[in-house]
């Protein structure tokens, strides 16, 4: 899909009144999911402080393809912000522990 650009997120309603705002899960309300862009309906341009997750609603659970951290895609067995408390990388795992 593609987030309408006259639909306004609950970041960007938020924001607004003064509130930081943090993604952290599937995004795919984009069809733009290469790193070099474009950009314009990534969670961070559509009114998110941060983000973590995957730009792409399908992928791997233990190596997603497109794993972002805020605007920058990140590989789970290099990420520096991030390695799991025990055993191999799980996506879910992760995202609840980014939550």
């Amino acid at each position: 899909g593609d987030l309408n650009k006259n639909v306004r997120t609950i970041a960007e309603v938020l924001k607004g009144a003064g509130y930081a705002t943090y993604m952290a899960g599937k995004w795919h309300v984009t069809p733009h999911i290469k790193p070099e862009g474009p950009k314009y309906n990534w969670p961070r341009q559509r009114g998110f402080d941060r983000f973590y997750g995957t730009i792409h609603g399908a992928g791997s659970f233990f190596d997603p393809n497109s794993l972002t951290r805020e605007n920058t895609q990140v590989s789970p067995l290099t990420d520096e912000g991030y390695q799991p408390k025990s055993g191999p990388y799980y996506y879910t795992d992760a995202i609840n522990d980014h939550a």
